[in-house]
């Protein structure tokens, strides 16, 4: 990938940029979906409580799309120690080599993910806060492991993060081998 395509190298690293026009996008889209459910109810027996719902939605959608706006750190950073996750896009920062398993890329509801089997799922889940359990949680159901990263939110294309992934992942447990060996 050249560095323009929003990734940039250093020696063990690899930062990988997000795509802050997706992410506000579809968050905005997301609270645009909701303000217009909130109009649909506001005229039935429904009304009130569940019309809260909808706008207090639109405006939690609203505040995630420019939260995720100015930031300009890397969304994902791949390095000799692992991989670190900006906030916003997963509620873990950082796995390390040992704790991953293996990648994979699986699609849901038109969304591409690359999700990360780690070791001890549940232990990684019991870490977060109630909020970001539940979605671990959910994620965990859906895709087998409580980690994943919509790949439409990085500036990369998804061949070239699936084998970078990969390529990282077998160095290091190369790298872990190899001191053994030597015994």
């Amino acid at each position: 990938m050249p560095a323009g395509s929003g990734e940039s190298t250093q020696a063990y690293r690899v930062d990988i940029a997000a795509n802050t026009g997706k992410i506000a996008l579809r968050l905005l889209g997301g609270a645009a979906a909701f303000l217009i459910l909130a109009q649909v109810l506001r005229g039935t027996s429904y009304d009130g409580f569940s019309t809260g719902v909808f706008y207090l939605g639109a405006i939690f959608l609203g505040a995630l799309a420019i939260r995720s706006l100015p930031s300009r750190a890397p969304a994902l950073s791949l390095g000799s120690d692992g991989i670190s996750i900006r906030r916003d896009l997963c509620a873990i920062r950082h796995l390390s080599w040992a704790q991953i398993m293996s990648f994979e890329m699986k699609s849901s509801m038109g969304n591409t993910f690359l999700v990360i089997h780690v070791g001890d799922a549940n232990a990684l889940i019991a870490q977060c806060g109630l909020i970001s359990r539940w979605i671990m949680g959910q994620s965990q159901a859906m895709f087998g492991s409580p980690v994943r990263i919509p790949v439409a939110w990085l500036k990369c294309d998804r061949n070239w993060l699936w084998q970078k992934t990969n390529e990282l992942l077998a160095a290091s447990r190369a790298s872990q081998r190899s001191p053994e060996s030597n015994r």
